[in-house]
């Protein structure tokens, strides 16, 4: 996704249009339900919580360990100053990484991506994107899943900000036995630092939750040339971590949007280190 898209929130009405909301993701929530519909999946809506969340899921599971693919921030932003009024991504990539995984992945998008209510608004995909109770929604909905296949351990993949939400979730709970991320902005606060952006103060950063994290097994696969979360970001990751042979970092020959899906095709099914 551009900068532009990522740009802290800053000074904008909190109103909804609900006209606008609800065409702007008329389209988009038509064409991932055909896609899902084609390759014989399920959707599935988590309206109880405050905020909905979206999910495709397979027919069944094809391992005791459900992989479960984390959408990114979205198409978030539609200036450098002015949020969109619908988070929805425009594409399908982390959904067809999910409907392509042969070991029958789920795909979880983002609190009100595809879907929305009466309480979403810009805040949450712009400073609350990270936010606790973004998290724990996202967590519910996991919860909700994991009761639909009677599994009891989940492997997380995160593209973009879909990587924070996902080692946020592994330090929040007790059943993700690893976590893999895709452009993944895994350091908020360096982040935001490093492009000159003003902090995400209704955020939370997976760096503060270094001592849980460092135990898990994860892999971070950084596009070579990426400039929306570059290597950097990656680097403050590890050295809030410290000394862990748990994690890898691992530089790929992609952009933030593109060749994720040869990069990823090379990883896939690669166990990552100390994986149990």
């Amino acid at each position: 996704m551009p900068l532009a898209e990522l740009r802290p929130y800053a000074q904008i009405s909190l109103v909804m249009v609900g006209a606008a909301l609800s065409v702007g993701c008329v389209n988009y929530s038509a064409r991932l339900e055909g896609n899902a519909q084609a390759a014989g999946r399920i959707v599935e809506r988590y309206t109880g919580l405050n905020h909905p969340v979206l999910a495709v899921l397979p027919q069944t599971v094809k391992s005791r360990v459900l992989r479960v693919y984390i959408e990114g921030d979205g198409h978030a932003w539609a200036t450098s100053s002015q949020p969109n009024t619908d988070p929805t991504p425009h594409d399908n990539l982390v959904a067809n990484l999910a409907a392509n995984d042969p070991s029958g992945a789920a795909y979880l998008a983002r609190p009100c991506q595809f879907v929305t209510n009466e309480h979403c608004n810009p805040m949450v995909w712009t400073d609350q994107r990270f936010s606790l109770q973004a998290i724990s929604e996202m967590s519910s909905a996991l919860d909700d899943i994991k009761r639909r296949y009677s599994i009891s351990n989940i492997e997380l993949v995160g593209y973009s900000g879909g990587g924070a939400v996902a080692l946020l979730l592994a330090a929040q709970r007790n059943d993700i036995v690893s976590v893999q991320t895709l452009a993944g902005n895994v350091a908020v606060t360096a982040w935001a630092q490093l492009h000159g952006l003003t902090p995400l103060n209704g955020s939370l950063d997976p760096v503060s939750y270094a001592d849980k994290l460092g135990a898990i097994p994860q892999r971070h696969l950084v596009g070579d040339q990426d400039t929306v979360v570059p290597q950097a970001v990656a680097s403050a990751y590890l050295s809030k971590l410290g000394s862990s042979h748990c994690v890898e970092i691992v530089t790929v020959n992609a952009s933030h949007r593109d060749g994720w899906q040869t990069a990823w095709a090379d990883f896939s099914q690669r166990p990552t280190n100390c994986m149990k």
